[in-house]
């Protein structure tokens, strides 16, 4: 599913990522997920080990590891600026994941891709990664 969405020009990849990284298996599927969010929502995520459902019952991911929060808020239409992300080996979703084009949001323009879980996902082997302005 993520081939064909960069096949079709969908997945907007920052400047400062080269194509021929080794974000994808040989499919052409992420090998990690990358889960933003603030500062609160790291120390609550950290805390219980778990990335769980907000309000829409859904853990949003994104296939792209933003370089900057500011190109990640924008893409992805995030209410609040991320300080960073998680990265999230793909094994410890359990079921698939539709990958879609985000639309404007909270006052921002959207144009990235995310997917959705509907459950808790574990943070067994992820690693969180600070995000500059």
């Amino acid at each position: 599913a993520f081939a064909s969405l960069a096949a079709l020009g969908l997945v907007a990849v920052p400047t400062d990522i080269s194509e021929t990284s080794d974000l994808t298996d040989e499919d052409g599927n992420p090998k990690h997920v990358y889960h933003f969010t603030n500062d609160t929502g790291k120390r609550g995520i950290s805390a219980t080990g778990t990335l769980l459902p907000g309000a829409s019952g859904r853990v949003y991911f994104s296939a792209i590891p933003y370089g900057t929060a500011a190109q990640a808020q924008s893409a992805l239409a995030l209410p609040r600026t991320p300080s960073g992300y998680f990265a999230v080996p793909r094994g410890n979703i359990n079921g698939p994941l539709t990958w879609t084009a985000v639309g404007p949001n909270f006052g921002q323009p959207g144009g990235g891709v995310e997917a959705s879980f509907p459950g808790a996902v574990s943070l067994d082997g992820a690693q969180w990664f600070p995000l500059g302005q």
